[in-house]
């Protein structure tokens, strides 16, 4: 099991890997069957299981407590080869739990299986190399598209005072 370590309280990746929440009471390494335990099938399953906690943590829910995932997003930060391999057997192992999709109306829903719910998590990490260029792109696209939002708002004398900070 070279490709996860574990550590506590602390965030954040490196060239080599990336540092993921999960369930206290999950062991990725098994819960993957054996063809999967792979360093890039095991990111891809570290990478949804902390964005479902994330988003459920950050109130990103609906009624039921289902997350919502852009499968843009997930095709550019996941393998295109791996992804579906590793997100039915997260499903089949009773991992994740998923709402129905409704074309043009509900994107897919995510959510980790009850027994999940209490324990806490633990940060682990998952070394893929690939995986972490993949999202610390998705991470600078989704900064640019932000700051472009927010400049779309800006009134002429923000360009100015912006221009005033630069030069000092």
């Amino acid at each position: 099991m070279p490709a996860v370590a574990e550590r506590k309280n602390k965030s954040g990746s490196d060239a080599a890997g990336m540092w993921f929440r999960l369930p206290c009471r999950l062991d990725l390494w098994r819960a993957l069957p054996e063809g999967l335990r792979r360093p890039a099938c095991l990111f891809a399953a570290a990478y949804l299981i902390d964005t479902i906690i994330r988003k459920t943590a950050d109130g990103g829910t609906d009624g039921e407590g289902y997350v919502r995932l852009h499968s843009e997003v997930l095709r550019r930060v996941l393998s295109r080869r791996n992804y579906p391999a590793v997100f039915a057997a997260l499903v089949q192992g009773g991992i994740v739990e998923t709402s129905p999709h409704v074309a043009g109306v509900q994107a897919t829903g995510y959510r980790l299986a009850s027994r999940f719910n209490r324990g806490g998590v633990k940060w682990v990490r998952v070394n893929n190399g690939a995986g972490v260029r993949k999202v610390q792109a998705e991470q600078e696209r989704l900064r640019r598209v932000q700051e472009r939002a927010q400049q779309a708002t800006w009134r002429p004398i923000d360009w100015v005072l912006l221009d005033m900070l630069r030069s000092l």
